[in-house]
Order: C-alpha cells, then structure tokens, then sequence
C-alpha cells in the first residue's frame, strides 16, 4: 500500500491532491495543523510516510523535525504556496534541501502535468493507473485531542461511497444551485464525506 501524507489546511490543492490519490490507488494519511511534533513524528513512524503534501507555513515545523531527527522515513516534500508566507520561507527551503530533504512546489508538478499533455507524452498518458476499489484504503484519518498518541481510522472507499448513496436514497437531494460552507478541516473525516456529497451532487463548496 501507498500512502501521502497531507499537511494543510482546507484549499484547493488538498481536494486535487486528494482526487490524485483516488485515481492512483494512493492512501491519503491526514495530518493535523494543530498537532504537535511528537504527534506528526507518531503518524510518521506508524506509516512509514515518504512523501508528504505540505502547506508552506508548516515548514519550519518540518524543518525542526528534520534537525532533531524525527522525521523518520520523509524524504519527500511537496510544498503549497501560501497567499501570506512567512518572510523566512525560502531560507527554510533551502536549509531543508541543504539536509537532504527533496522538496517540489505543488505549481512544478502542475506545470509538468501540462507540459506532458502539451507534448503528448505517451510513456506518462498510456501509463496504467490503480483506480482506488470499494475495498482498498482511502485514507488513515488520524483523531486529535484525543489522549495519549494519536489513533488512525483506516478508511475504505465503500465507505467513503456510504454517505451521498444513502442521501440520495432517502431522497434528500442537493443541487448545483447549492452551496455548503466548509468550517471543518479537510483532514477531518466529516469534511471528506461532505466533499463527496458535492461532488455525487455538484455542489458549490
């Protein structure tokens, strides 16, 4: 099994990175803004992350793990950029890839997915992806305050499913007229399930 680890926010880039994971048979791990070190240095440890999705401004924190050696197997940051950065942003970049840390903006990868449709590169469109089953691990959602180390719920993608079915079944229709306010992060789990709502019903969000 895969996994990507996602640290940030609710934006954008979380629900594409996440729509990606789906269409590679990719588990997605949450992690927490609000956790702390020892906790994201548990969840690492646990699944054996090598890459994680990081919103820029949690990159000090990835940078004070790496310089206490607590980031386990991460080798690979794939950074989003923020609309406020913090002014020492670059520097930590760079103090990250001075330690060996493999560090790609998100707008690079976008940017090479464009190219290669551009160019019509066979070898990246002809490759076969995993679509992710009814039976395979959509995501480890991990709690927070909760005691102790934190606990990881392993997510299928029936489950997932579960909620617009059964919303739909009851009769209870949304439409693209719509619009759902998120408040909750999207590394919860609630907020997964309704970003599958709008996305059965075509939701505004």
């Amino acid at each position: 099994m895969r996994f990507l680890g996602f640290y940030s926010r609710t934006r954008e880039e979380w629900m594409v990175g996440s729509l990606g994971c789906q269409l590679d048979s990719i588990a997605i791990v949450t992690i927490y803004d609000t956790l702390g070190i020892n906790s994201i240095e548990y969840i690492l440890k646990q699944t054996e992350l090598t890459t994680i999705l990081v919103e820029s401004n949690n990159l000090e924190i990835i940078l004070k793990m790496k310089e206490g050696n607590k980031l386990s197997n991460t080798k690979n940051i794939i950074y989003i950029r923020c609309n406020e950065e913090k002014p020492n942003t670059e520097q930590t970049i760079k103090t990250l890839k001075d330690l060996g840390v493999n560090l790609i903006s998100y707008e690079t990868i976008i940017e090479t997915g464009k190219k290669c449709l551009e160019e019509n590169d066979k070898e990246i469109l002809n490759k076969a992806y995993k679509k992710i089953s009814d039976e395979d691990t959509f995501l480890i959602c991990y709690t927070s305050g909760t005691t102790d180390n934190p606990k990881g719920v392993m997510v299928s993608g029936r489950s997932l499913q579960l909620t617009p079915n059964f919303m739909y079944i009851v009769g209870y229709h949304l439409t693209g007229d719509d619009v759902m306010l998120s408040f909750l992060p999207y590394v919860h789990l609630m907020e997964h399930m309704l970003f599958s709502i709008n996305l059965v019903f075509g939701t505004q969000t």
